[in-house]
């Protein structure tokens, strides 16, 4: 009797989905179950309607906390790709590094990995600063190649 109403009101307020008639088949589930509750205070329409609106609504909160879940998701595979992409880079470039001449490997190696002034790299190495300076260029032009050549 109602089902023609109650399926076309919640396509309408929800569109029409396939989901929508698991909408409908909820409806007439809480119907059945809750009839003797029925009080009569209104039509037996007005409280179907109700019914219907309401399982709509609780629809529209299931899809909206299942969409940030998802988004949640989704984000938290794209930061561990990115961490991943990063993991790889940095053990890449752990590997070009070693790969340097000794000479350039230490200097770049204290600069940039263990964050040393070259004030300090002068004191530890004996080395000027100046030619210090050389080697952390000559290593970075030699990084840069093997990088901007794709070799291992």
């Amino acid at each position: 009797m109602y089902q023609a109403y109650v399926t076309t009101l919640t396509h309408r307020l929800l569109g029409w989905s396939d989901e929508t008639e698991d909408v409908v088949q909820e409806v007439f589930f809480s119907v059945h179950k809750h009839l003797k509750k029925f009080r009569h205070e209104s039509s037996l329409k007005t409280w179907i309607t109700t019914i219907t609106i309401n399982k709509c609504r609780s629809y529209h909160r299931r899809q909206k906390i299942k969409e940030t879940l998802m988004a949640g998701l989704r984000q938290n595979a794209r930061q561990q790709n990115h961490q991943l992409q990063n993991t790889d880079k940095h053990e890449q470039l752990k590997i070009m590094i070693q790969k340097l001449k000794p000479k350039y490997r230490e200097v770049i190696i204290m600069r940039y990995l263990e964050e040393m002034e070259l004030d300090q790299i002068e004191t530890v190495t004996g080395l000027s600063k100046s030619l210090i300076n050389v080697r952390l260029h000559r290593g970075k032009k030699k990084l840069k190649e093997v990088l901007d050549d794709g070799v291992d």
